[in-house]
């Protein structure tokens, strides 16, 4: 785990060329424990082929980083099929791949796309760009480095190439970078993405003639959460295990007597039960002292991941429940330690019949949901 965590907070505003039509730009965003990748794509033309042809890119370029192949390796490989396909029928896109590590190292590919801008606490500037040409083939390059508080902004053309009728060029990424540092000194900048979306309507008298999209990404403080669950697969390993548990980062859960108890002797530490329960539903609170929130194991992992799609509001009381889906709705990363130890309740009669799944059937259920919100989650089995 990066010992500089910066979370890489993603804002998207996107308006297509024709109102109530889908947008020919597609935007994605994956997570893993030490990278934030966003990938932009526009298709060629407006709605329903350009969709088709930006969602095509984007895929093509996730699967082909998931097979294991490097950021310029993929980069390479579909912006030579884009070179093929830049004849009218073809499912053409304009892309770029920006990954920022969880240190603020950011590196930008882009293939026939605007250039990036950073903005600093000062001012936003367009990030410089090396050009790269292979078999004939031109992407360009960026890195730089981000620090808290600090972001960068990628836009599509429909962004750029506003105010053509009284610009020769259009906006551009210059123009837009200006429009940001006089924002930044007025201390007017609030989010960069919605403003330069107003800003370029407002450019085009709100005639819109191309997919617009801006996606702002900002660096700040990552808040982190570990959560342990489930005794480690042979004793000899819970001192160790406990161990690992305290020294990560950021809040601390345990979900489960039994690992409570293990944690507890391992400390020196008592385990208190909650003196008074005021939930009809969910299962009562632990306390250890040095652990944040401890909670019982299988039932409350099964209720949490029965409410992680309901708004706070929702709730009708305070629980050992809604206080863990407080926590892990307010981190950014999540690391879980599953523990693989054989554990007899979790195959008891009554847990079946409920429908209480096991603890190595809920946590990816779990953290599905959890991605799906735009959450980092990392599964560590012990």
């Amino acid at each position: 785990m990066a010992k500089r965590y910066l979370h890489i907070e993603v804002n998207v505003h996107q308006r297509p060329k024709r109102l109530g039509q889908v947008c020919g730009d597609v935007v994605s965003v994956t997570r893993s424990d030490t990278v934030t990748m966003v990938v932009v794509c526009d298709g060629v033309g407006s709605g329903v082929p350009a969709h088709v042809a930006a969602r095509m890119c984007q895929s093509r370029l996730e699967r082909l980083l998931s097979e294991g192949f490097s950021p310029r390796e993929t980069f390479l490989c579909v912006a030579a099929s884009m070179e093929q396909w830049k004849q009218p029928g073809k499912p053409y896109a304009a892309f770029t791949v920006v990954q920022i590590r969880s240190d603020g190292a950011a590196a930008v590919l882009s293939y026939e796309s605007p250039q990036a801008i950073w903005i600093t606490g000062q001012q936003a500037m367009v990030l410089p760009q090396r050009l790269i040409q292979v078999n004939g083939i031109c992407i360009h390059e960026s890195t730089c480095y981000l620090g808290t508080g600090e972001s960068l902004l990628l836009m599509t053309d429909g962004i750029t190439q506003s105010g053509l009728e009284v610009m020769p060029d259009g906006w551009q990424s210059k123009g837009v970078a200006e429009y940001l540092t006089g924002l930044l000194s007025k201390k007017q900048m609030v989010n960069p993405a919605q403003q330069i979306q107003s800003k370029a309507a407002a450019i085009n008298r709100d005639i819109d003639y191309d997919d617009a999209t801006a996606v702002w990404m900002q660096c700040r403080p990552g808040r982190a959460l570990s959560l342990w669950t489930g005794p480690p697969a042979e004793k000899l390993m819970d001192m160790a295990m406990v161990e690992q548990f305290m020294a990560m980062p950021g809040t601390k859960v345990i979900c489960g007597a039994t690992t409570a108890a293990i944690a507890a002797r391992t400390l020196g530490r008592q385990v208190q039960i909650e003196p008074e329960p005021t939930s009809l539903i969910a299962p009562p609170k632990y306390f250890i002292e040095g652990v944040d929130l401890v909670t019982e194991g299988a039932v409350t992992l099964n209720q949490l991941n029965n409410v992680l799609e309901l708004q706070p509001d929702d709730f009708h009381e305070i629980s050992a429940v809604t206080e863990l889906y407080d926590l892990v709705t307010a981190a950014d990363r999540i690391h879980i330690l599953l523990g693989t130890g054989k554990n007899p309740a979790n195959n008891d009669a009554c847990f079946v019949q409920r429908g209480v799944l096991s603890r190595e059937k809920i946590i990816p259920l779990i953290a599905q949901k959890l991605r799906q919100q735009g959450k980092c989650v990392v599964i560590e089995t012990i």
